[in-house]
């Protein structure tokens, strides 16, 4: 794809988001609903937990850890200080991965896949001169994504490949490695015309996901991989008019789902929709995940709320929030 297509792409896709976000938030005119437990996260964009608890979170050109301070408040570590925009993010063993869109000229729109090992830190080790920098991790490009329009959700299958949605073109793309830093292939996985995917998650040998179908519609779907690793049809199983569907969380036998649009939660279960958060509960929504310890009680859900795309200081979302669900 040529820079200029690129370019306009990607262009076209941002100021739709923009324009729908805005209406939205206006006509709520009303506060997020959930307790907020860090602010100050840019354009909060999708987060995980390590299984020992650890908790990631992106946002804006930086990928934080949140941790308890000396107060025993919540608060953030930045561990990536490239001026690129990351989107999604995911584990495999014990690196993290990400991938992120330069924001600036020249290398506007060029993205890269990131990653880091993740290695242990105490609160102690915090530089008192830098208290927002993380002392021990720090995401490097390790390879550039230059076949991929926008890339967005990132999922890791049983044998560690990484699985890249790509917003801006109907594809999810799939990298394989020689070592947990060194890229040994990156190519298209799945084309679904129509599909502009989001977020990918992989349950048992299926990959769920969820995009916009013809921008004006959201949907949840499911690819099956066959035993030599080749993706089956495209499946949808739920949409919904208008609607931006973003990340995606395996719950109870189905999946949490945000509405970016909606500003809501909604819980998709054996072919139907059983349920969903009222409406403006939170601000345009992005990404869920449940809580665990040693950090939370694992009785809520934690919610990256993005706001308005691009605008990082507004106390319209910008945060990371969390919930008590009736699900």
């Amino acid at each position: 794809m040529s820079a200029i297509s690129k370019i306009k792409n990607t262009v076209v896709l941002y100021v739709q988001l923009i324009l729908m976000t805005a209406s939205v938030l206006l006509i709520a005119a009303c506060d997020s609903k959930t307790e907020t437990v860090v602010s100050g996260i840019p354009d909060a964009e999708n987060l995980f937990f390590t299984p020992d608890g650890r908790l990631f979170v992106s946002g804006g050109e930086n990928v934080f850890e949140i941790f308890k301070n000396q107060h025993g408040r919540y608060d953030k570590l930045d561990a990536f200080h490239e001026s690129c925009l990351v989107e999604g993010l995911a584990q495999s063993g014990e690196y993290i991965y990400g991938v992120c869109s330069r924001t600036r000229i020249p290398e506007l729109l060029d993205s890269y896949l990131i990653a880091s090992k993740i290695e242990p830190f105490g609160a102690h080790q915090i530089d008192p001169d830098l208290p927002g920098l993380h002392p021990t991790m720090n995401l490097e490009i390790i390879s550039p994504l230059s076949e991929i329009t926008i890339p967005n959700g990132v999922a890791v299958d049983a044998a560690g490949d990484l699985y890249i949605a790509d917003y801006g073109a109907p594809r999810v793309f799939k990298v394989t490695f020689n070592g947990p830093l060194e890229v040994n292939s990156i190519s298209t996985w799945k084309r679904a015309p129509g599909m502009l995917f989001n977020g990918l998650k992989w349950k048992d040998d299926d990959l769920y996901f969820t995009a916009q179908h013809r921008l004006t519609t959201g949907v949840l779907g499911r690819i099956k991989q066959y035993s030599d690793g080749t993706p089956g049809d495209v499946e949808v199983l739920f949409e919904r008019k208008q609607a931006v569907l973003d990340d995606l969380l395996p719950y109870d036998g189905g999946f949490l789902i945000a509405d970016y649009l909606k500003g809501s939660v909604l819980f998709w279960q054996s072919g139907s929709l059983q349920s969903e958060t009222e409406g403006q509960t939170f601000f345009a929504p992005t990404a869920i995940a449940q809580t665990q310890g040693p950090l939370f009680e694992p009785d809520a859900f934690l919610v990256t709320e993005k706001g308005v795309i691009g605008d990082f200081n507004s106390s319209y979302g910008n945060k990371l929030g969390i919930f008590y669900p009736q699900f």
